[in-house]
Parts: C-alpha cells; sequence; structure tokens
C-alpha cells in the first residue's frame, strides 16, 4: 500500500491508501499521475484472492494531437502487466466508443497507443458518456409513465429510448473484463474518459460476477 496519497495530494478523488506496483516508485507515481485526466493514474481495485489476475482503474492519459507520452505512465502499466506472471498481455478496456476518445484527444486528452504501451491490448468498449444515458433515462422514464397511465406495456417504445441498450453495453462490458481474468487470467485496466461513472459501473460489475464475497450483504456494502 501507497500512503503518498495520505492527505490527498497525488489525486484528491482517490483513497487515502493506493495498492501499486512495488517496484514503482513515488516520484515515478506522482510524475505518472500528472499524465492522467484528473491526475487519476491506474490503481489496483480488485485482485483475484486464489491467483495473480487483477483489476485496476484509472482515467484517460493526456496524449492530445501531439501524442505525448509518459515513461513513467508506460512503465506503470508495464509494471502492473508484470505483477501478472501468466498472462502475457495486460487488457485495457475502454469504455468509451473509439470516436469519443478521438475527439477527448483533439482536446488534450485520448487513449494510449499500442506503440508506446508494451504488452498492451486496448479494447473500446462503446458504452456512451453520461449525458447521453441521462438524456435515455428521463425518455425511458417518460415512455413508463406514459405507459402505466394508458395501463399499457410496449417494449419497442421502451427500446427507443436508449436506456435499455445503455444498460446491455455496460454489462457486456463488464462481463468481458470478468472473462478475460477468470478464463484468460490476464489483468485488465479499465478506464473511460475521467475514470468515474462508466469506469466505476464496469470494474464494480465485474467484481460482483467474479467474487461471491461481494455477492454477500456484507460484501455489497
Amino acid at each position: 500500500d501507497v500512503a503518498l496519497n495520505r492527505e490527498y495530494g497525488l489525486c484528491a478523488t482517490y483513497p487515502r491508501l493506493l495498492a501499486v506496483p512495488r517496484a514503482v516508485t513515488d516520484e515515478a507515481l506522482s510524475r505518472a499521475a500528472a499524465f492522467r485526466s484528473g491526475r487519476r493514474l491506474p490503481v489496483l481495485c480488485w485482485k483475484d484472492a486464489f491467483g495473480v489476475a487483477s483489476i485496476c482503474r484509472c482515467s484517460q492519459p493526456l496524449v492530445g494531437v501531439a501524442n505525448k507520452r509518459s515513461a513513467d505512465d508506460e512503465a506503470l502499466l508495464r509494471a502492473i502487466g508484470e505483477t501478472n506472471p501468466i498472462g502475457d498481455t495486460l487488457h485495457i478496456l475502454d469504455c468509451r466508443p473509439k470516436l469519443n476518445a478521438e475527439v477527448n484527444q483533439v482536446k488534450g486528452k485520448g487513449y494510449e497507443h499500442a506503440s508506446n504501451y508494451a504488452a498492451t491490448r486496448l479494447t473500446f468498449m462503446n458504452i456512451e458518456n453520461i449525458h447521453a444515458m441521462r438524456s435515455s433515462l428521463k425518455a425511458f422514464l417518460a415512455v413508463l409513465k406514459k405507459q402505466a397511465a394508458a395501463g399499457e406495456t410496449s417494449m419497442p417504445e421502451l427500446e427507443k429510448s436508449g436506456w435499455l441498450e445503455h444498460l446491455r453495453m455496460v454489462l457486456r462490458a463488464a462481463l468481458h473484463a470478468a472473462r478475460l481474468l477468470e478464463h484468460d487470467r490476464a489483468s485488465v485496466v479499465v478506464h473511460c474518459s475521467d475514470g468515474w461513472d462508466r469506469t466505476s459501473q464496469v470494474t464494480a460489475l465485474a467484481q460482483l460476477a467474479l467474487d461471491p464475497t461481494f455477492r454477500t450483504r456484507r460484501g455489497f456494502e
């Protein structure tokens, strides 16, 4: 455990104690954090208690149109991959559609380029952002209210809201992560743009699928 964030100086939105590879120094962590949106550097959020596979979470790298690089960020991901001697590939699950990630790159952010991150595989999971989800939920609830008043149910109308498709995509991403860990014994790093809504949803659901502890009342708390 790293106490570098004890006073929330490394990342204000992370816990005080962070789990990272032992080989990475505090100085390198600080530099790696500076290369991630909101300073949300890759940190451990779940590890197989009986194996070596793990789930880490973070936010997007600050690559930009100039394709900037951070030796410390690249080294941190390499060190995370090396904690798993069974898997030869660290899977990076970017929750966004690729187009959204490319738009963010124009804004100074972006995604990991395979040529810069050795032994990694990047997959876009095509989950829309929180604004699209909020709009779909609003439309979904409006349809439900209308149908309740009329005493009828129409699945095509509910589907048109897009809400059910959002749920499917989040569940699909979580299941993909769980399969990589369970069947391939591979480690994964999950992020979206800023590493909060979609990242939290996917990593939490993957843990629920993988670990029976989290399916108990105490574990869920």
